[in-house]
């Protein structure tokens, strides 16, 4: 990014960190079996509000940053601007890209997400479909520098103030260097979930003596569950709502239904202490429970689950009528 509008002198130590740059980026990414190109960018992630998360992505060696191998996205103009210097190869590799379904209407995406656990089943990467006006600034000013022999660079050195730290830029490495790590990395193939162990088990009907249960869990928070949807969360350590370890009081999180017009009142679970549903069935998956009962003409359908990377805990409800 630097070199878009600073130039670097042959044997400079900003020449050396790029060109350093660029082989382990490509080195990196071989040895992972995808396109190269890792930056800040947008990734396979978004909010309530459905926009793209940001952040820094980077590989082991180079990256300040602890975990940097647990995530693999791909920027497409974290390649480009290396066009000036590669040429050839930044465009093969924009061509592996375009296979991959990169390219549309305006141009090459954001980015494209190998991290195993935003992938969808049975797919080995997410296109992350946005465009950010500043990485296609740089990709623009990137290929300007190439057609137009670095003229950004000329045009920013031109600059009197520029002009009197040039001196700087013309550093050179130094002859004795000791390039050391705390702790090396080792590269990993990228390993995608597997899916074989995946069921669903569905009740119909409640027998109050043979209790069912299922746990949902990613470590630090739990929800367990009953065939009622009775039950408890926990935090690490922590009960987020009370619990008693006896079956002869009801408890757990629940929503409570009114009908305004006959004045029934019931819950998304099976609760004795309100109107029984006429119809009702439960099901246990490994990533969530669903509830689902009909009380005349509304229909509730409750999800629950928990997120796979925080102590958060989901739980949507739909009432159709």
């Amino acid at each position: 990014m630097p070199n878009i509008n600073i130039p670097k002198y042959p044997g400079s130590l900003l020449d050396e960190s790029c060109k350093f740059m660029i082989m382990s980026q490509k080195e990196y990414a071989k040895k992972l079996g995808i396109p190269w190109g890792i930056s800040e960018s947008a990734f396979n992630l978004k909010d309530l509000n459905n926009n793209y998360q940001y952040k820094a992505f980077g590989i082991p060696w180079l990256g300040l940053k602890r975990g940097l191998a647990d995530e693999m996205v791909i920027s497409s103009y974290g390649s480009i601007l290396a066009i000036t210097e590669d040429p050839k190869g930044v465009y093969n590799n924009l061509k592996i890209l375009e296979k991959q379904g990169m390219v549309n209407k305006y141009g090459f995406y954001e980015a494209i997400d190998y991290t195993p656990n935003r992938v969808q089943k049975n797919k080995k990467y997410e296109t992350v479909k946005t465009y950010m006006a500043h990485h296609q600034g740089l990709i623009l000013l990137a290929i300007n520098n190439l057609f137009n022999n670095n003229i950004l660079q000329k045009r920013f050195m031109d600059n009197p103030e520029m002009q009197s730290i040039n001196i700087l830029l013309q550093e050179r490495m130094p002859e004795n260097v000791i390039i050391t790590k705390e702790k090396k990395e080792k590269i990993e193939k990228i390993k995608y979930s597997n899916y074989d162990y995946y069921s669903e088990k569905t009740f119909n009907k409640i027998n109050n003596e043979t209790e069912k249960y299922n746990l949902i869990s990613n470590k630090d928070y739990s929800i367990i569950i009953d065939d009622k949807g009775n039950g408890y969360s926990k935090y690490k350590n922590i009960l987020v709502n009370r619990y008693k370890p006896t079956s002869d009081i009801e408890q757990g999180i629940y929503f409570y239904i009114k009908n305004i017009k006959n004045k029934k009142i019931w819950t998304n679970g099976y609760n004795n202490q309100t109107e029984k549903p006429d119809k009702y069935n439960i099901t246990f998956a490994p990533d969530k429970t669903k509830i689902v009962r009909l009380d005349g003409n509304i229909e509730t359908n409750c999800k629950i689950t928990v997120s796979p990377n925080d102590p958060v805990e989901i739980r949507r409800l739909e009432i159709k009528n």
